[in-house]
């Protein structure tokens, strides 16, 4: 053989090997618990929603309503992260530092939360000098929305600085962050915390049989632990979050399973489907080291350019997708589960946060490049979550109302239509993590995200508050006691 000839064959190189691993644990660890911290705060605050009422804060139920708010205008937290990286030199990674102060903030703002969840307040400006508001709750809740906002456009670029196989990873622990407050709450006994007693009791009867009726009412028993247990709670996730991502920052492990370049990497799983063309190994028979080893150039062709119309078209779907996801189903999950019952209001709103992390997870286990795929997958969640807002716009009498194949169906469809969502998600976030430019479109991806988020919690205020299309379902959990029992004297 010519010694200028050149052979061509796969050569394994460290980061291909690394690729292939499952990644180092710790950082898998670190990297769920910063992902956690991502919405857990206001996921916190919205199952802790029934539980705040029975207590009596002066805004009720409509207290759900300023929320809704209160999260739109945080919105102002992306914008200002996104204009202020547009602004910066190129070079400089905003959101390394933007995460460092937003992560402390709230555990800040958690922390003061555990004291003064129940300050209460007059608003003079209002011109009701009698009505009190939750001032420090809804002050707290506005910070901490500004925190979770912002994260969605200074968490995920950060995450482009690893291996995509950790960015996988990152959307399981967000998945976490709708979960955990729920479990919690859950053994807190948020809205199981009534019970039926007997109001008046009457007895008559004669020699051989006695009649007593009762009067029952239902009667709220107070939680096993109070808001600011479950708000210390909020606080440990937080502080959790903040610690994990120092650690992510400072340890020298953490530091190995970064890419060298971080926007033009490309993650785990695309080497194992690229061509010859876009990965050629060069071993060139002339240079050898002292053991005889052939010295191998690697060289990476171009990577075709992606049309803007795949941009697009991703990002058109992962808009609808949070919109019906993140603002939609969920303003209508109290009207469609609830139809049928608490119980199965309160299985159908834990199995769907179930879902997110396992969804992601799938991701993880099967990543998948393809557009069509992601646009089929939603279109199936779209179909079933229509199921879901039927079922929402019908009540409070939905179909199936009273039979077990009602709740079964209802609960299927709301796990199903939020697991769906959430691989969307997190696939769309794993195919733009493989793109040269990962980092701006990453940080895109968290725009779009609150985007659709926005105008899908604009038209539902809309919808829930100006018109009377949605209408509760309200269970009276004493219907099926017995008012009157007769029992026969032995």
């Amino acid at each position: 053989m010519d010694n200028k000839t050149r052979a061509y064959t796969a050569v394994e190189t460290p980061d291909s090997k690394r690729n292939r691993d499952h990644g180092n644990f710790l950082i898998i660890i670190l990297i769920v618990l910063f992902g956690q911290g991502s919405w857990i705060a206001l996921n916190g605050i919205w199952v802790e929603l029934p539980l705040l009422v029975s207590l009596g804060v002066p805004e009720g139920f409509a207290l759900a309503t300023w929320l809704v708010l209160i999260i739109q205008v945080a919105n102002v937290g992306p914008l200002a992260f996104t204009l202020a990286n547009y602004l910066t030199p190129s070079g400089l990674h905003l959101e390394i530092y933007v995460n460092y102060v937003i992560t402390a903030f709230a555990a800040l703002v958690a922390f003061q939360l555990i004291f003064l969840w129940d300050n209460y307040s007059v608003w003079g400006f209002t011109g009701d000098s009698d009505a009190l508001h939750s001032t420090a709750l809804l002050v707290c809740a506005f910070l901490l929305s500004l925190v979770d906002c912002t994260s969605s456009v200074a968490f995920t670029p950060f995450m482009s600085r690893y291996r995509s196989i950790y960015v996988n990873w990152y959307f399981v622990g967000e998945g976490f962050s709708a979960l955990m407050p729920s479990i919690v709450a859950l053994i807190q006994g948020v809205s199981t915390n009534t019970e039926c007693q007997a109001n008046h009791t009457i007895t008559f009867g004669n020699d051989t049989h006695v009649t007593s009726c009762s009067s029952w009412v239902p009667v709220q028993r107070p939680a096993r632990f109070g808001p600011d247990g479950f708000f210390a709670f909020l606080f440990a996730m937080a502080l959790t979050c903040f610690l994990s991502y120092v650690l992510l920052n400072v340890l020298p492990s953490a530091r190995q399973e970064r890419t060298q370049n971080p926007t033009n990497y490309r993650g785990h799983g695309q080497e194992q489907n690229a061509t010859k063309s876009e990965y050629e190994m060069v071993a060139d028979h002339d240079n050898s080291d002292k053991d005889g080893v052939a010295v191998v150039e690697i060289s990476s062709s171009k990577k075709r350019p992606k049309r803007l119309r795949f941009y697009f078209g991703l990002f058109g779907v992962l808009g609808v997708v949070n919109a019906l996801n993140n603002a939609v189903l969920p303003s209508v999950q109290s009207y469609s589960a609830g139809a049928y019952g608490l119980t199965t209001y309160l299985v159908a709103a834990t199995l769907s946060c179930v879902s997110k992390p396992v969804a992601s997870f799938l991701v993880l286990l099967r990543p998948k490049h393809s557009p069509w795929m992601v646009g089929g997958i939603a279109v199936a969640g779209t179909i079933i979550g229509g199921y879901c807002l039927m079922a929402g716009f019908t009540s409070p009498s939905p179909p199936l109302q009273h039979t077990a194949v009602g709740r079964v169906l209802i609960v299927s469809a709301w796990v199903l239509a939020t697991g769906c969502f959430a691989y969307v998600h997190a696939t769309v976030g794993w195919i733009l993590r493989q793109e040269p430019d990962s980092r701006t479109l990453l940080i895109w991806f968290g725009g779009i995200t609150q985007l659709g988020s926005l105008i899908g919690a604009c038209v539902m205020f809309a919808i829930v508050n100006a018109t009377n299309t949605l209408v509760p379902y309200y269970e009276d959990p004493c219907q099926d006691l017995p008012m009157c029992e007769t029992v026969e004297v032995s």
